[in-house]
């Protein structure tokens, strides 16, 4: 046994199983706890502040980040934790829709999966290690009082459970940071009104063009 704050609400597991994580509602603090086979689970470096009631608390695949949903302030925090020190607040999303109440990671840590019960939504936010979490979705209805929410192993769909029912969400978000260079290029244009009249289009390496209707053409170069 390991003593909590007020009224701890939920505990996650690190992946590598080093670490528990632990969210106590009445508190508003987060804890983590390091854990070794046999041995009472022991306090890292202290509490930290999360924002009112916090109800959900989930690792990132990696280990390196905590997410944290907080019930009654409508926000979704996202800390570091670098294995030895006070976990620290990377980001804290701008509101949250009402009562955020379960939050998962994305098995590839990329998109923070947000349910609120108070306003039957599912919201998707991505996140990228450093800033704040960017909300890529806008709130997803669910069906009434949505309780949790998880990704599946292939990341692509979304799971909620709510007051009676069982939902599947499919997830196609992607994160693209890549700079690509221009390596083609096409006109389109009319011959008969001149070059000042075309119109052209790049295209990034390795694209795929398709071009719906009729085609004419009088020149290929």
């Amino acid at each position: 046994n390991a003593t909590t704050g007020t009224n701890p609400s939920s505990v996650s597991f690190s992946s590598d199983g080093r670490f528990i994580a632990v969210s106590n509602y009445s508190s508003n603090t987060l804890q983590i706890f390091s854990f070794y086979v046999f041995t009472t689970p022991t306090l890292v470096g202290g509490n930290a502040t999360t924002g009112n009631n916090p109800s959900c608390i989930t690792w990132s695949p990696d280990g390196r980040f905590v997410a944290v949903s907080n019930y009654s302030s409508n926000t979704l925090q996202v800390f570091s934790f670098d294995g030895f020190s006070v976990p620290t607040l990377v980001g804290e999303s701008s509101p949250t829709d009402n009562n955020p109440n379960s939050v998962s990671f994305s098995p590839d840590g990329r998109f923070i999966s947000v349910v609120n019960r108070g306003s039957n939504k599912l919201q998707v936010f991505s996140f990228n290690g450093t800033d704040t979490p960017g909300q890529v979705s806008s709130g997803i209805a669910t069906e009434f009082t949505p309780y949790s929410v998880l990704w599946s192993s292939d990341e692509k769909f979304v799971a909620t459970v709510n007051y009676a029912s069982l939902q599947i969400f499919k997830a196609d978000y992607i994160t693209d940071v890549s700079v690509q260079a221009i390596s083609n290029g096409i006109v389109f244009g009319n011959s008969n009104l001149g070059s000042n009249y075309d119109s052209t289009v790049n295209l990034l390496a390795g694209a795929n063009v398709n071009v719906d209707g009729l085609l004419n053409y009088d020149c290929a170069l």
